[in-house]
């Protein structure tokens, strides 16, 4: 019995001595593990810090020391962590710690330390609960230094402001020039009515071979300063992003007919060939600004004919691709001109830049018309191209997509345009009656003896309260209206007429604008304040004539059941 004991107390011994065995080997390989991970927290360029539930501090490593300036441990050890966290009470902190007592990791944060010299330094950081037999006893950060890239952030975000605030002066500066040239061209336009329309009406009468020739050269150089009006105001407005695109339904062979009628008269005053054609396959009937899209070829057939002395300009309409809404066209224009230097071919697009000084002094013009060109076809959703050869010609041409309409038309080809545009004495159209409200002198003189040439009986009133009263008092047929007056302007009378409360006797009365401002936000403008049409000036008499029969008596209900 006493051996069985012996031997079973001897195995037992045997047993107790290979656990201690595995114990001091497992203790050995723990206090390996745990060397290990602290020269690993030491070696590691992150910032490590251990801090009790109180947040007094444990333990740090060098990197930690290093990156708040702090030369040994001695420094830090047993202090509080306040001491080096910027806004430790804030709510984003004590929500951190109420995360870390109860046991919850925090994967990552940002937060701002002051270092030992009192500068701010800022931190990602990652932070864990210490856990002691399912206690938490404390908290253990990682830390990495993103001062640098702060700093970046915040020169990034400074100069995004610089950005921002020059942007803003940029547009403001752009609208100041925008209404300062929109200003003048109105201020220019109204003594340019007078003139043009004084040449108008010296053209009606008996004048000698010179005199015509004198007048020639009178409105030539007037329509050209009124294009160079137009140009300037054009480009200040793409510049400064006020130039917004329409879509409206239009016939593409009416469109150019149109266009080389207009320039039928100079090419053959020129002795030149000018004709059009639209194949066969490139639908008629599209949406788009049909305005923009005619004001570019207006651009290129001008140009073309301006550096063209003998030969041939053509204008060329051909479908590059289509689907059943749109349809990319190609609009080329071809002359046998002066040609232009390869090495000038992208110069001609920049503002105010010819091909060179010769050809300012020879052909007159400033170089907005192709750098205008250029950029409205952007704005559609093209560019203009060119090709040519000094001596032999140029082609400009671009391409543009369009909307297509719903029904659809067979294209018909255009060729050979040419007719000349003679001034005429109008027809004398008698018993329309017109008010004509208009402040200059000038044009008052100009329009009231235009007026009574065309055979209607006019009474003028020299702004819109004046015309207000004269509507109270008598009946007329129509109103042509300034808009820029002094005491009340043309906007504020049109109300007053509009509005079934004053004491005009005719509130559906036609009221056509006589604008100097020919933008879209003018004539929206006018239709807004309850006008039925406009005209723009300088206009051409055969145009006032136009459209005083369109709203006289006979046709201008028919017209106002139409719209506008």
């Amino acid at each position: 019995m006493t051996k069985r004991l012996l031997h079973e107390l001897q195995v037992q011994l045997v047993e107790l001595e290979l656990q201690n065995e595995e114990l001091r080997l497992a203790n050995a390989k723990m206090a390996e593990y745990e060397a290990h991970l602290l020269n690993i927290i030491k070696q590691t360029p992150a910032g490590y810090f251990h801090i009790d539930l109180e947040g007094h501090f444990l333990d740090v490593n060098d990197a930690w020391l290093r990156m708040h300036g702090y030369d040994s441990k001695d420094e830090i050890i047993g202090k509080h962590f306040s001491m080096v966290q910027v806004d430790s009470d804030s709510d984003v902190a004590r929500a951190h710690v109420a995360e870390l007592r109860r046991g919850v990791a925090i994967p990552s944060g940002e937060f701002a330390g002051r270092c030992k010299d009192g500068s701010v330094a800022y931190y990602v950081f990652s932070a864990h609960p210490v856990v002691n037999v399912d206690k938490v006893v404390g908290y253990e950060w990682f830390i990495i230094d993103i001062s640098e890239r702060k700093l970046v952030e915040q020169k990034l975000q400074e100069y995004n402001h610089q950005l921002i605030e020059a942007k803003k002066m940029a547009d403001s500066a752009n609208a100041a020039k925008s209404e300062f040239l929109a200003n003048m061209s109105h201020e220019i336009r109204t003594p340019m009515n007078a003139i043009l329309g004084t040449v108008q009406l010296l053209g009606m009468t008996a004048l000698t071979e010179d005199q015509q020739e004198l007048l020639h050269i009178l409105r030539t150089s007037g329509n050209n300063l009124m294009q160079l009006i137009s140009d300037i105001l054009d480009l200040s407005k793409i510049e400064s992003r006020t130039i917004e695109l329409e879509k409206r339904d239009s016939n593409l062979h009416v469109e150019i007919s149109s266009l080389v009628t207009m320039f039928a008269q100079r090419a053959k005053e020129k002795g030149l060939k000018l004709n059009a054609h639209i194949d066969s396959d490139v639908p008629l009937l599209l949406r788009g600004d049909a305005l923009r899209l005619n004001q570019i070829m207006c651009n290129l057939v001008g140009n073309a004919i301006k550096f063209t002395a003998t030969g041939a300009v053509s204008l060329h309409i051909s479908n590059e691709a289509e689907d059943e809404q749109y349809a990319t066209l190609r609009f080329a224009v071809k002359d046998s001109g002066i040609g232009i230097a390869a090495d000038k071919l992208e110069k001609i697009f920049e503002s105010f830049a010819q091909a060179d000084n010769t050809t300012t002094r020879n052909f007159g013009g400033t170089g907005l018309g192709l750098t205008i060109s250029r950029q409205l076809a952007e704005m559609m959703g093209g560019t203009v191209h060119v090709e040519s050869m000094e001596g032999k010609g140029t082609t400009f041409w671009f391409t543009v997509p369009l909307a297509k309409q719903p029904v659809k038309q067979d294209a018909e080809p255009i060729s050979g345009v040419s007719q000349e545009l003679a001034v005429q004495r109008p027809p004398v159209v008698k018993n329309i009656h017109i008010l004509l409200v208009e402040d200059d002198i000038v044009n008052q003189f100009l329009l009231a003896k235009t007026l009574g040439m065309f055979g209607y009986m006019t009474v003028v009133a020299n702004n819109g309260r004046e015309a207000c009263e004269l509507l109270e008092k008598h009946d007329f047929d129509l109103v042509l209206m300034d808009c820029m007056m002094p005491v009340m302007n043309g906007y504020e009378a049109t109300v007053v007429i509009r509005d079934l409360k004053s004491n005009v006797r005719n509130h559906a009365i036609p009221v056509i604008a006589l604008t100097a401002n020919a933008s879209r936000e003018d004539t929206t403008r006018c239709i807004s304040a309850g006008m039925n049409d406009y005209l723009s000036k300088p206009f051409e008499f055969t145009n006032l004539q136009a459209m005083v029969e369109k709203w006289g008596p006979e046709n201008g209900q028919m017209a106002a059941a139409s719209g506008f």
